[in-house]
């Protein structure tokens, strides 16, 4: 893979200063693991790919009320999406890296429906002839939480649109899963 310059030094900046936040009142560190769908499309030709990956959240949070911050994804390295056919331009194989600001808005703690918009600058670092295409993309995701011995379980289904360089569009269907441990914060 061709890329992780600035990126990488942005998401590495934001995981050593982070903590120094963290004593902050309300500022926390979430995670949440995906499977995700891509149809990435270059110049009118579409590839699709697959795979797990990984958002974590640094935010400030009232729990199940509303919470604002960074999001980085993926952070303990992507686990690359494959498909067996596909346009040489892209390649075999995708790492997509995103890093930007999220909200959530819980219904209420009786009724811990939520939505997530968030707002993220993409890059798709391929393995193909395609200089890695960046840009803009907007995320829409819409989920449920409920604890379980005070830990809060997380379920998700999102939708994500970003506009890259190259003529390159991402569409991303995104299930996912959070754990927030209540109890140990």
């Amino acid at each position: 893979m061709k890329f992780m310059s600035g990126f990488g030094v942005i998401g590495f900046s934001l995981l050593i200063l982070g903590p120094s936040f963290a004593y902050a009142d309300g500022w926390k560190w979430r995670a949440r693991e995906h499977f995700e769908w891509h149809r990435i499309e270059v110049d009118g030709v579409e590839a699709e790919y697959r795979g797990l990956s990984n958002t974590v959240n640094f935010w400030h949070e009232k729990a199940f009320d509303q919470a604002y911050g960074f999001a980085i994804g993926p952070v303990l390295g992507a686990v690359e999406a494959k498909d067996d056919d596909l346009e040489a331009r892209v390649g075999k194989e995708i790492q997509v890296y995103n890093l930007g600001f999220e909200t959530k808005q819980w219904l209420s703690e009786a009724n811990p429906f939520f939505g997530r918009l968030g707002i993220t600058y993409q890059i798709i670092d391929s393995d193909g002839s395609l200089d890695n295409p960046t840009g803009v993309g907007l995320y829409v995701g819409a989920g449920y939480e409920f604890t379980y011995r005070g830990v809060g379980i997380a379920l998700e289904f999102a939708y994500r649109q970003a506009y890259l360089s190259n003529d390159t569009t991402n569409t991303t269907i995104t299930p996912s899963i959070g754990f927030h441990f209540y109890p140990f914060m």
